[in-house]
């Protein structure tokens, strides 16, 4: 718990910082190594022989969907998660 409040604190100060340095507001999402390495490790493409790995690609997004957007997402051959979407 303590790191996702870690990684929500930086959030901001990273988002605050580049609105004081830049005057415009960027999204910024912070994950751990753990998050990263069990997307990729669950990626769902990575078994299918017929996809090449270099053009295999992950969006992240701040929040989950909600489940109509999920289901939208899914019905156009996308495989959705909770916060990010192969």
């Amino acid at each position: 718990m303590g790191e996702k409040t870690n990684s929500k604190e930086l959030e901001q100060l990273i988002t605050s910082q580049i609105e004081n340095e830049f005057e415009f507001q960027v999204p910024v999402i912070v994950l751990t190594q753990a998050e990263l390495r069990q997307i990729v490790e669950n990626n769902p493409f990575l078994s299918d022989s017929t996809k090449n790995p270099v053009f295999m690609h992950v969006t992240f997004l701040s929040s989950t969907p909600k489940h109509d957007t999920i289901d939208q997402l899914t019905a156009k051959n996308r495989r959705a998660r909770s916060n990010f979407s192969y």
